[in-house]
Formats: structure tokens, sequence, C-alpha cells
């Protein structure tokens, strides 16, 4: 789900680096390192890698520093389709009843 910048406070700029400095420019899901200051580098695949801060809840106003993980293009990709996946679980199934048997 893309956002518009609109949605994501004035300082988001200075949020999401201070995000990444905290994780010492490296994703903190994978381990890839990115340069200082750099945003983009290549994996070992060979592809470019861009270094984002994803909200974990997808939410871009809740920028709840435990909402907040520096992460690279590829784990952001994944970490979002997954809270997608979680999401539209969660909708098929809040009318239904579990019993445990």
């Amino acid at each position: 789900m893309r956002h518009s910048k609109d949605q994501y406070p004035d300082n988001w700029n200075e949020i999401s680096k201070q995000i990444k400095q905290e994780a010492r420019w490296k994703c903190q899901e994978c381990n890839l390192q990115f340069l200082v200051e750099e945003n983009v580098t290549t994996d070992p695949n060979g592809k470019k890698q861009t270094y984002t801060v994803i909200h974990l809840d997808l939410n871009p106003q809740n920028n709840d520093r435990e909402n907040l993980k520096a992460v690279c293009g590829a784990c952001h990709c994944r970490l979002v389709s997954k809270e997608n996946k979680h999401r539209r679980i969660a909708a098929q199934n809040k009318d239904q009843i579990f019993l445990k048997i």
C-alpha cells in the first residue's frame, strides 16, 4: 500500500534518519549493510536495494519508536505483504467463532 507524503509528519526525514542511524545503517531484518548516509546499495545477488524505514502496523501516522524499523527494500516488501496477509485473515475471521474441542 502506497501512502501519500501528506500522511507523514513534517519531520519524517529526520525521524527516518534517526532510525537508520540507530540501526547503524544496516537492515534490521537481513543485516544488509548500507554506507552511512547512502540509501541505496547492491545486495549479494547484484540487485539494488533501497534503505527505508517501515511502519510495522502500516500506519504512517504512528511514529512510535517500537513501530519503526530500518529495512532494505526487499525486506520492506516482505513485511508489508506479511502484515497485509494477517489483516486479510483477521478480516475473514472476524465474524467466525472458534471452539476448542
